[in-house]
């Protein structure tokens, strides 16, 4: 199985840095890197040659939503995968091609990401605040006897 592992060390580190400790995405978070993910996909196969279709129809991806490891495996299992390229040409497709469709989406996918992060997280300290505020409130004493 072929794997080009793109992995978003940046938001492994932002994630730590705004949550205070690891913590792995919430499902939020799964779905903007599933998108994206799925996006990128797209465009290998739209862009990758077609004989029989067997490699280009074998590609996908594998989501890491555990920090460090906040990113996905892109993935096909066809055996001459690493073996395409385009006419004329001598180097494997993958090489220039996943690059390229990467990098066009990774600064949304960044930005998306931190965005979604920061809302979880100040979601996360209003419950805490909201948690505090209630245990300190006094409690009535209790009538523990009476009737």
């Amino acid at each position: 199985m072929f794997r080009y592992p793109v992995l978003l060390q940046s938001i492994a580190t932002y994630l730590l840095q705004s949550h205070g400790r690891p913590r792995s995405l919430t499902a939020k978070e799964v779905g903007i890197l599933r998108d994206y993910a799925d996006l990128i996909v797209e465009d290998i196969q739209d862009a990758w040659p077609v004989d029989t279709g067997t490699s280009r129809d074998a590609w996908g991806y594998e989501l890491h939503v555990h920090y460090p490891q906040i990113g996905f495996d892109l993935e096909n299992d066809a055996d001459h995968v690493t073996f395409v390229h385009r006419k004329g040409e001598t180097s494997p497709l993958y090489e220039t091609l996943i690059p390229e469709v990467v990098t066009r989406y990774a600064d949304d996918l960044r930005l998306e990401l931190m965005a979604a992060i920061n809302a979880e997280e100040v979601n996360r300290r209003q419950k805490e605040a909201r948690r505090m505020e209630a245990s300190r409130r006094p409690v009535a004493p209790a009538t523990m006897g009476r009737r």
